[in-house]
């Protein structure tokens, strides 16, 4: 959803923090200029949904002040049960009549009354068929959509775009690793809430995905096991991730969530299978606050049988030394990967 804007803040609204970035593009290099993240308060961002524009307009506007940035126009990101992308096949049509068409065929595909939603696509090239089209069907929520725009507008900025979380992450990939033309591989984003996954072959978006689990479910488990309070469960969850050693009750925690994640992502992937006729995926790129819990990595890629590893949204972005330590750098780079594809993006992208 596009509103109008040139140069973009990228804003990500997480479930427990939002993240703020501005890129300087030269050619087709990008810096990073200004980054910065606020926590959220519990409940405001459930699901993807914004349940209080207002509280939520307050912290946009503060972050934006404090990183002093003159910049305001805006791409965000939207995810969870409110939005629905959909890879579809219709019989082949001259592209100029694919938006009315679009309508009729998205009856079949979207559990929302069709008044409710704002709808859009993209045509995609992998199917060559003489006598049909593949095309990636997205849908959001009005209402959701307006809650996002009117946080942002309240904040004295600019809503130039409405983007998909999922969306942004291959964005963010295809920045830093290429195309892979002849790959198909899947990219997670675990979130706190909520986990994105996308597919992407060829170097196209065919499955886009969000997993309703994620970070927090370490907290929920561990002060459910270990009869704490959900801060002392957030305290023992970051410890684990740094010290060498954790108690044993507490790794056999880590380890028992770790596998209920790994079922997760896995049904996700039988569903892709059961549902697109598209190759298998070859690889697994993680990104999000959690890969750094123990042998997170280690039990997605033993759980999926799939290549894993760690991706990297500073491999062709740049920083100053001067404006972020490397160490720092090192240490929020699992948070970046959707806000720098929100960043990256320019109005009339599709």
């Amino acid at each position: 959803m596009i509103f109008g804007g040139r140069q973009l803040i990228g804003l990500d609204i997480g479930s427990s923090s939002i993240k703020m970035i501005e890129l300087k593009a030269t050619g087709k290099t990008f810096k990073i200029n200004r980054f910065g993240m606020a926590p959220l308060p519990p409940g405001l961002v459930e699901g993807g949904e914004v349940l209080d524009p207002g509280v939520l307009s307050g912290i946009i506007s503060g972050l934006h002040k404090e990183l002093g940035l003159r910049t305001k126009h805006v791409c965000s990101g939207m995810f969870g049960g409110a939005v629905i992308v959909k890879k579809i096949s219709i019989p082949r049509i001259d592209p100029k009549l694919i938006s009315e068409q679009i309508k009729w065929e998205a009856e079949q595909y979207i559990p929302f009354d069709l008044s409710e939603v704002n709808l859009d696509y993209h045509l995609l090239k992998s199917n060559q068929s003489s006598e049909t089209m593949d095309i990636l069907l997205v849908a959001a929520k009005q209402d959701f959509i307006i809650r996002y725009y009117e946080a942002i507008e309240s904040a004295g900025l600019h809503c130039s775009i409405i983007d998909v979380n999922g969306f942004a992450l291959a964005n963010c990939f295809e920045m830093n690793y290429g195309a892979r033309n002849g790959q198909t591989l899947a990219l997670i984003n675990i979130g706190s809430g909520v986990s994105n996954l996308v597919i992407v072959d060829n170097g196209e978006v065919v499955f886009c995905r969000d997993i309703p689990i994620g970070g927090n479910l370490y907290n929920m488990e561990i002060a459910r096991e270990l009869g704490v309070s959900q801060a002392e469960a957030e305290d023992l969850k970051i410890g684990s991730t740094r010290a060498s050693e954790s108690p044993p009750e507490l790794s056999a925690v880590i380890s028992a969530t770790n596998e209920m994640i790994c079922d997760e992502i896995r049904n996700s992937f039988d569903f892709y299978d059961s549902s697109n006729s598209g190759p298998e995926v070859g690889s697994i790129f993680l990104s999000g606050g959690s890969i750094h819990i123990p042998q997170l990595v280690e039990a997605i890629a033993n759980g999926t049988q799939k290549d894993c590893q760690v991706l990297n949204p500073l491999q062709n972005v740049e920083y100053s030394a001067k404006e972020f330590s490397p160490d720092y750098m090192n240490q929020i780079a699992p948070f970046l990967a959707v806000s720098i594809g929100l960043a990256a993006r320019k109005v009339g992208d599709s």
